[in-house]
Formats: structure tokens, C-alpha cells, sequence
């Protein structure tokens, strides 16, 4: 039964979120001096005792004083949330007075994995103390630098104090004496942007999102604790605590026991169940096509990435609104997964099963078995669960669940028990209208309607993707709406995407009916509704008034013809955009060609249950999972957008990533991803990344050529990670000097490439020099030696010979060495070195930098 003098779950929620803003207030403002009298005066009832006459734990006092701000500015929360009740639950979880306060205080040290030392920040230190606050000087340290497989140490870096952009989030040197100014200035665009909130948001829900993202934005790089290890964000550490609070309000409100301190404080009982959903055959699904010649094959794919990562997002809304919870109790989503904190109740796994067989149903319904949302419950957890001494045994039990869980695809609406085996097959009927035309597989309803005038009738999933594949492009937000049947998201929601500001020309009754959105982050103007914003890997090439200077276009297809300045390029542009244009003489040079890339960070799973070694909590493990996502979706896209505005993104987030790019944009970009990739982890060997490479033509099928990139990427693995496959059978690392790798490539590479075009070294002397290399790897192959091609060395020598011939004395030599080096031939250059076994140290591959070459210039 509810207590109307108890808190709402929301109020609740935030005011555990809210617990710790006074340590971002006290960070800016210094001395409690500059605090309002009327809050110094509360000291005595907000703050403990510090045993010797004094307060400890002075932030709380600060969160006070936030709360102080926010009634002075006339700030209120949305309509049915009281601010006195948020202070009363944000204010005295270090000197709790009754049994709801107590719960917050029991959600600090549990996403703190009950690490939190009891000594204050200031303890100790008068105001007298030049060193009073050394807290304001204490960066937060690079999250990565303590994962440890046994694979090597990291740097030790930390995060410097400022918004959460892409350059940002690398770690580095630290000004210390220059973070109290960075508080300062960072504090007033909290400020600012807090005030713009209680304006934009009209629904509880539009602010608890909203709250989310500007936490993220203001608190990122901003340490929980500085008396401890300072590497959980405030910002992490915020809605993890938020997360705990709600489902133990949940928990013990459904036992009548909020006003029991005891229950709330017992950390053996089991409270908590976590919530997993993991979305499967997100690759055989997205390039479900019927034919490469699909009308509209580009804003098809896009939009199906885009709507892919969307499902995921709103089936975990839809389970969190079967248990009433806000949106911090989603502690992970990316990648099609989520991790979600749910309270233990009575009825949870019934529920649970009620939420699959809907979810199910809908992906049979709209997918036929191409795509599949595994739901996977855990057993029910205790707060001990979440120590840091046993969290990592948690994890393990977790993702035994999800394995269960993807054993069984769909079982709750085909496999009934006790059915006969017939009603695990599902029969499709196909209407008049036949087999879509762009999946080919799924029925096109009788009722049909084409996503344009033009477009030919679809099944329901292909129609949207046409007609949200068009606006992507030009995307400056994102809401969902209530569409009911049809709808192209689980629990009947309809992503609306739009090109310009939505809170230009809508009304509040327009803003109300948003269920869930949020602004693009970038150069756009995209206005103050939804009041979230976030990243999003979305890019496509448009094209530009120059793009087709010096006839680069010209002998495209009729349908690339057709494309106007700012519309989305075609995979035939961009392979033309790989063509380099040399001057009026030579025109241009290189084959029209695409690459496909494929990359994900190694092993993050198991990085995930046993990286942390003991140090592991909800906390860290959240903070992780979203920074990584950051890196992908928000980093990258910068440096693509910056860098290489002629690659296509089909997607990026979570892990991973998929990219389509001019064929050698495609190589250049993969290896400053690698270097970006390790300076955000701070060149921790235990955190790396691995890619596949493969090389398209315009008209191949795209999806035998994502097989051969994912083949690859496998291949990188297999090979022992952090390494890219490209070209040969061999992957080769990213990095070094003289030992193949990929920097050695593309250096080799842009050497041949410059003695092609000085005319030092005709196109056919390379081709000479491929057929030698594979003539070399047959006759040194361990396991087969072909005899026949033992004498490619003399062969070499011959070619060689002549090529010294026709040139200048002075240049002869040195080019005959440096080409010898790449052969590994010994003729010229010194032999490869012998290993500490007395064997020929690996050879670098020669083979790549040929043929990228030969690409280059034919």
C-alpha cells in the first residue's frame, strides 16, 4: 500500500542522482565561505559529526546548496514532482534520519561495489591549510589504465576537466593547478543547461533523459571520489546509484517496508535481478537483400542500421516500463544489447516471460526469424552480490544466462510445450503481391503502401526502411511517438526522424506525446527539444558543388547522374572518388574501387569479467561499456566527418563497426582508428583493436564482400589480435618499423607509388616484383616448398640488374637497395636477421605494399 507521505520512485531516482552534484558545486566554488548563510547555517542537520568537533562529508552541504540555487532561480521539476522531496532524499544519505534516506545511502556503496572509504574529501584539513583543496586538483584517472590480463602495463593518464566532446575524451597530461578554473567554468554551463532543462522537458521522462545526457556531458571527467581511486566518473557513479535506488524502493515498496531500516540495510537478501537483451543476426539481417540492384540499396541500409540500433534501445524501454523504473536503471545499451537493473518482486520472472513472448512475436511477426532479441533474466541477486569481491562472479553468472537465453531463439511463441512439433514451423502465407522485392524473402501485404509515390509496394520492414533511409542524412533529432500497430519499434513506437529544429514548429501538446528522443550532437543547431542529446555514427557522403571537378563522374551510371548537390553519394561515387587526379596531362590515376572495413576491440568480454581483477563494480563496468560506445559513435564520426567525408558509416557503436570507403580512404582510416583507439586507452596492451579489410568492386554484391571482411577480421584474431588483415593471407600488426606492419605498408607503399609516378620504376617492374613474392612464398612454404620456384632470388637479380641499367648511377643504387629490402632478397640489402632460434625472422609481406601500388597508379 502506498504512503502518501512517502517520495514517488522518481523522486527517489533523482534524488539519489542527485546526492553528489554538491561535489561538482564545492569543486567550482572552493570554500564553503562562498556558500548562502541560510545553507551554512543547515550544516548541523545535513552533515555527521567528524568526531572532533566538527562536519565531515561538506559536499552534502553543497547539494544543499544546489537545491538553494534552484529555488532562488525559480527552477521546478516537472509536473508531479516535488523539489523539497528530491532535496530531503539527496541531502542526508551521510547523515540519514529515516529509513527512505538510509536507501540512499545503501545505493551509494553498492554502485561503489562498497568500496567508498569513510574519510571525507576535506577531513582533517582546515580552511588555514594551503592544502585544504587538494581535492579540487585530483583528476579523474583514465578509466582503462587498470585493466589487466597479464598482457602488460598502461600509462598512467587521466581526463582533463571539460565538456564531453570527441577531442575530450582522450586522456593525457593534466593541468592540476588549472582544474579549480575549469570547475568554475564548467559549472556555470551545467548551470545554464540544467536551467534550459526544467524549461524544455515537459513529461518526468523527457527529464530524466535530458538529466542523463547533461550529466554526461558536464560530469564525465569529473572523479566520484577523490579519497579512493578517482576513476569512476560522478556522472557514472550518479545514475548507477540512481539505478540501485530505485529498484530497492521498488523491492521493499512491494513489501510494505520502506519504513523499515533494517530490510532496507540487510545486503543478504536477494533484491535485485538483472535484465539482459541481446540482439542477434544483426549482420545476415541487415544485408538482406534480394539483389544488389535493389532501388534505393544505400538509404536502405542506413536506415536499417539506424533502426537496428533503435530496437534494442526500445525494448528496454518497453521492460522498463513493465516495472515502473526511470531510465537510470538501464546501466548499458549499445550494440543491439543491453544490460538492465531490475528489482526483485514477487511475479518478476512471469513478467519477464510476458515481456519475451510480446517481444518475440513482434521480431517473428516483422523479421520471420532473420532477427532475434534474446531476453535473458539472472537469478535473483543480493547486495553482496554487487561487492567487488564477488561482482566478477556475478558477471559470469549473468552471461551463463544469455548464453542459455540464445540456445533457445523465439522459443516462446514456437516451441509451446506440449504442442506438436508443427507449431514450431512457421508457415508465411504470400499474398498477391508476392515476395518483397528488396529483402526478397518477406511478404508484401495486400494492404501495401509504398514509403514514397514512386517506390514499389515493400513488406512492412523494408517500407520503413525506405522511408526513413531518405532523411538520415540531414538527421538533427530523434523521437519516438505512439504509432500503435505497424509501428517500426517493439511496444507500438514509431522513430520520427528530423532534418530541422522540432521545437520550432510544434506545440506543447506535440512535445507531450514524445515518448523518448534526442538531439544530435554536432555543428547542427538543433534547439533545446528533446531535451537529450547524444552521439550518433550516421555518416553519409553528400555530394559537393566540387565533387565532380575535372570530369571525375563522368562515365557513371544514368542513376548517378541523377544525384543533386546535397543529396546522399552512390557506392559508384565513392569508388570514383578513389581515383587521384594527377593534373591536365596525366588526368587520373588509381582503380575505381571500394574497401570494405570491419573492426571490434578484442576480447572486451572477457576484459568485462576479469579486467578489473577484484577492483570490479556496477560502476566501473558501466563507466567502461559507455566510453568505449563514445569512442565509436562519437570519435569516430568525427575523425570520419573531419578526415574521410567520402566513407559511408552502415555502423558503428558498442564494439564494432562497418565502413564503406573509397578503397584506399579505407586503409588510411583504419590505421588512425588503431592509433586514436590507443591513446583513448592509454596504450594499455591489454585493450586493442583488430580489423578486416577487403577490396569491392562497384557492382559486387555487398554482402560476399562484408563475409570477406568479417572472414578477415576473424583471420586478425586467430593471428593473435591487435592486428588487421588486408590484401595477403597473413594478418600483420599495426605498428613498427622494418617488421611489416601496417605502417610500414602504407609507407612502402607511397614510396613505390612516388617511383611510379617520377618514372624511377615502370608499373610493370612492380607486377614483376608481385609474381617474384609469390613466387618466393611457394618455394620458403614449411609445409609444401614448391622446388620450382626456388630460383625467384636469381630471377630477381636479373630484373634487378636491368633496372640498374636504365637509370642514373647516382639514383641506381639506392633504389636497387631499398626495392632489394622489400624482397627480402639479400642481394643488395642485408638478409633478414635470424631469431633467437637461428630462423630467418618472419619476412614483411611485400605483397600488400605492391598491390596497393599498383592500385594506385593504374
Amino acid at each position: 500500500m502506498t504512503n502518501p507521505d512517502h517520495p514517488s520512485i522518481d523522486e527517489v531516482a533523482l534524488g539519489a542522482f542527485f546526492e553528489d552534484i554538491g561535489k561538482f558545486m564545492q569543486r567550482a566554488r572552493g570554500s564553503v565561505q562562498t556558500m548562502p548563510a541560510a545553507v551554512r547555517a543547515r550544516d548541523s542537520d545535513v552533515l555527521p559529526t567528524d568526531g572532533r568537533g566538527g562536519y565531515s562529508h561538506k559536499h552534502a552541504l553543497w547539494t544543499d546548496a544546489f537545491f538553494d540555487w534552484m529555488e532562488n532561480q525559480g527552477l521546478t521539476f516537472p509536473e508531479g514532482i516535488t523539489r523539497d522531496r528530491v532535496r530531503d532524499a539527496a541531502v542526508y544519505h551521510h547523515n540519514p534520519r529515516t529509513p527512505l534516506q538510509r536507501l540512499s545511502a545503501v545505493a551509494d556503496h553498492l554502485s561503489a561495489g562498497m568500496d567508498r572509504a569513510a574519510k571525507d574529501e576535506t577531513a582533517g584539513q582546515g580552511h588555514e591549510d594551503k592544502a585544504w583543496d587538494r581535492f579540487r586538483r585530483i583528476p579523474l584517472q583514465n578509466i582503462f589504465q587498470d585493466l589487466d590480463l597479464a598482457l602488460g602495463k598502461a600509462e598512467a593518464t587521466a581526463y582533463t576537466v571539460a565538456d564531453f566532446t570527441p577531442s575530450a575524451m582522450f586522456p593525457g597530461p593534466v593541468d592540476r593547478e588549472g582544474l579549480p578554473r575549469a570547475y568554475e567554468a564548467l559549472w556555470a554551463s551545467f548551470c545554464d543547461g540544467f536551467a534550459a532543462l526544467c524549461q524544455a522537458a515537459i513529461t518526468i521522462n523527457q527529464f530524466h533523459d535530458g538529466l542523463l545526457a547533461l550529466s554526461e556531458r558536464y560530469t564525465w571527467a569529473i572523479p566520484s571520489s577523490t579519497v579512493d581511486q578517482p576513476d569512476v566518473s560522478l556522472h557514472d557513479h550518479n545514475r548507477t546509484v540512481a539505478a540501485f535506488a530505485a529498484c530497492l524502493y521498488r523491492h521493499h515498496a512491494a513489501r510494505d517496508e520502506l519504513d523499515d531500516e533494517a530490510s532496507i540495510r540487510d545486503p543478504e537478501r536477494a533484491k535485485f535481478r538483472v535484465l539482459v537483451g541481446d540482439l542477434s543476426g544483426i549482420q545476415s539481417s541487415l544485408f538482406r537483400l534480394k539483389s544488389e540492384g535493389v532501388e534505393g540499396v544505400n538509404r536502405i541500409l542506413r536506415a536499417r542500421s539506424f533502426l537496428m540500433g533503435q530496437l534494442g534501445e526500445a525494448a528496454a524501454l518497453l521492460c522498463r516500463q513493465a516495472f515502473g523504473l526511470p531510465p537510470y536503471c538501464l546501466l548499458q545499451s549499445a550494440g543491439g544489447r543491453f544490460q538492465l537493473l531490475l528489482p526483485e518482486v514477487d511475479g518478476v520472472a512471469e513478467r519477464v516471460d510476458d515481456l519475451r513472448r510480446e517481444i518475440d512475436q513482434w521480431m517473428l511477426q516483422r523479421y520471420y526469424g532473420d532477427l532475434v532479441l534474446h531476453l535473458a533474466l539472472s537469478p535473483p541477486l543480493a547486495g553482496q552480490d554487487f561487492h567487488q569481491a564477488g561482482f566478477a562472479e556475478t558477471q559470469q553468472r549473468i552471461a551463463a544466462c544469455v548464453d542459455a537465453a540464445k540456445q533457445r531463439p523465439l522459443a516462446s511463441v514456437l516451441a509451446v510445450p506440449g504442442a506438436e512439433t508443427e507449431r514450431s514451423i512457421l508457415r508465411v502465407a504470400f499474398p498477391a503481391e508476392g515476395a518483397c522485392p528488396t529483402c526478397g524473402v518477406r511478404p508484401v501485404p495486400a494492404d501495401a503502401v509504398p514509403a514514397q509515390p514512386d517506390d514499389p509496394k515493400r513488406c512492412p520492414a523494408c517500407t520503413d526502411d525506405a522511408r526513413l533511409g531518405q532523411k538520415i542524412p540531414k538527421a538533427v533529432a530523434v523521437t519516438w511517438e505512439p504509432r500503435g500497430s505497424g509501428a517500426a519499434l517493439p511496444g507500438g513506437l514509431d522513430p520520427v526522424i528530423h532534418d530541422e529544429r522540432f521545437d520550432r514548429n510544434t506545440d506543447r501538446g506535440a512535445r507531450r506525446r514524445v515518448v523518448a528522443g534526442w538531439r544530435l550532437r554536432g555543428p547542427k543547431d538543433a534547439g533545446a527539444f528533446p531535451p537529450a542529446d547524444r552521439f550518433l555514427a550516421n555518416q553519409v557522403p553528400l555530394l559537393g558543388p566540387e565533387d565532380g571537378a575535372h570530369g571525375r563522374y563522368g562515365d557513371l551510371s544514368e542513376e548517378a547522374g541523377t544525384v543533386k548537390v546535397g543529396e546522399a553519394k552512390l557506392f559508384e561515387h565513392l569508388a570514383a572518388d578513389a581515383r587521384e587526379w594527377l593534373g591536365p596531362d596525366q588526368g587520373f590515376a588509381g582503380r575505381a574501387m571500394l574497401s570494405v572495413v570491419k573492426a571490434d576491440v578484442d576480447r572486451l568480454g572477457f576484459v568485462f569479467a576479469h579486467g578489473l581483477l577484484r577492483r570490479a563494480s556496477v560502476g566501473r563496468v558501466a563507466q567502461i561499456s559507455r566510453m568505449v560506445d563514445a569512442f565509436f559513435t562519437g570519435y569516430l564520426d568525427h575523425l570520419i566527418r573531419t578526415e574521410f567525408p567520402n566513407t559511408y558509416t552502415v555502423y558503428a557503436g558498442g564494439d564494432d563497426l562497418l565502413l564503406i570507403a573509397p578503397w584506399l580512404d579505407g586503409i588510411r582510416l583504419a590505421a588512425r582508428l588503431r592509433e586514436a583507439f590507443g591513446r583513448f586507452v592509454g596504450h594499455n596492451p591489454n585493450l586493442t583493436l583488430s580489423a578486416g579489410i577487403e577490396f569491392m568492386a562497384v557492382h559486387e554484391p555487398l554482402n560476399r564482400a562484408v563475409v570477406r571482411a568479417e572472414a578477415r577480421l576473424d583471420q586478425a584474431k586467430q593471428a593473435g589480435r591487435d592486428r588487421v588483415s588486408l590484401v595477403g593471407d597473413r594478418p600483420i600488426l599495426w605498428t613498427g618499423v622494418n617488421n611489416g606492419s601496417l605502417q610500414w605498408v602504407l609507407d612502402r607503399a607511397q614510396w613505390l607509388s612516388d617511383r611510379v609516378r617520377d618514372s624511377s620504376l615502370p608499373p610493370t617492374f612492380v607486377h614483376r616484383m608481385l609474381g617474384l613474392d609469390r613466387d618466393r612464398r611457394r618455394a620458403e612454404d614449411e609445409d609444401a616448398p614448391d622446388i620450382a620456384a626456388a630460383n625467384w632470388r636469381s630471377r630477381w637479380g636479373y630484373h634487378l640488374a636491368r633496372l640498374r641499367e636504365r637509370l642514373d648511377r647516382d639514383t641506381a643504387h639506392e633504389l636497387a637497395r631499398d626495392l632489394d629490402a622489400l624482397m627480402c632478397g639479400g642481394l643488395v640489402a642485408p638478409a633478414p636477421e635470424a631469431g633467437t632460434s637461428g630462423k630467418s625472422r618472419p619476412r614483411p609481406d611485400a605483397r600488400i605494399p605492391l598491390t596497393i601500388a599498383l592500385y594506385r597508379n593504374r
